[in-house]
């Protein structure tokens, strides 16, 4: 599963994420902050895909007060790279967002 691998490396990256199942099987990993949640998945909103048929990651940061999901901040949406990179892509671009990510 293409999930599998991202949420090793994030977790080698020091990025504690957890998977989550959002609703009948659509699993997500979220990573929770005090003000809200980074949520990373495929662009299909979800992590379960082969490798081979992996569409691209997304990850958002969504405040805890937007509790219908409705206004993310975009930190990471795929430009089209190969599985690997994307992998490598994600993660740069969540570590990178995490050291600026401010509490306000």
């Amino acid at each position: 599963m293409a999930g599998q691998a991202l949420y090793q490396t994030l977790h080698a990256n020091a990025i504690p994420v957890e998977l989550l199942d959002t609703a009948g099987g659509y699993w997500v990993l979220v990573l929770y902050l005090d003000t809200g949640e980074v949520r990373i998945s495929d662009i299909n909103s979800h992590t379960t895909n082969p490798i081979a048929d992996h569409p691209g990651w997304i990850a958002n940061f969504y405040r805890e007060s937007d509790k219908e999901r409705a206004d993310p901040f975009p930190i990471y949406e795929s430009p089209g790279l190969p599985y690997a990179a994307d992998t490598e892509a994600c993660v740069r671009a969540v570590s990178d967002w995490l050291t600026t990510y401010t509490k306000d």
